[in-house]
């Protein structure tokens, strides 16, 4: 059995105001896509899936040859649009598992809470989000964080 991990930055970030593209905005010096790509692959887990959507072209560039790129064309829909793009891509795999994280959680997940958050959901989805510095929260659980 594999389990892939799956970043979604198809989006545009619309509520970030401006034109550009939310993966590559900056933060501490690197794109936001930077910091949760380096959690994903040092994670040890694979394959690295990345949708795009919104300036795709800019997003792919930026991009290593590691990862598995997934075009999202109806990225306007939302995150749901990923999770498709992502079930499609992994459907024909029957050995893979899948758990995800969004992009700007990604910036705050260190590879180790990715290989926990993967180990405590390895049948299903684990879309990952903070409330608090100190937690770790998923759809079904709170991970207390060191």
């Amino acid at each position: 059995m594999t389990v892939a991990v799956a970043v979604f930055a198809a989006g545009r970030g619309s509520r970030l105001g401006g034109d550009a593209s939310k993966p590559l905005l900056e933060w501490r010096g690197r794109p936001l896509l930077a910091w949760a790509l380096d959690a994903a692959i040092a994670s040890g887990l694979a394959p690295v899936l990345v949708t795009i959507g919104y300036r795709a072209a800019d997003v792919r560039a930026s991009l290593p040859a590691s990862v598995e790129i997934l075009d999202n064309p109806e990225w306007e829909e939302g995150i749901a649009a990923s999770l498709r793009a992502v079930l499609t891509a992994l459907a024909p795999r029957a050995e893979v598992t899948l758990s995800s994280f969004g992009l700007l959680e990604g910036i705050k997940h260190s590879e180790r809470i990715v290989r926990m958050l993967c180990a405590s959901h390895p049948l299903g989805l684990a879309q990952a989000f903070f409330e608090d510095p100190g937690e770790l929260r998923t759809l079904d659980r709170v991970f207390q964080l060191p």
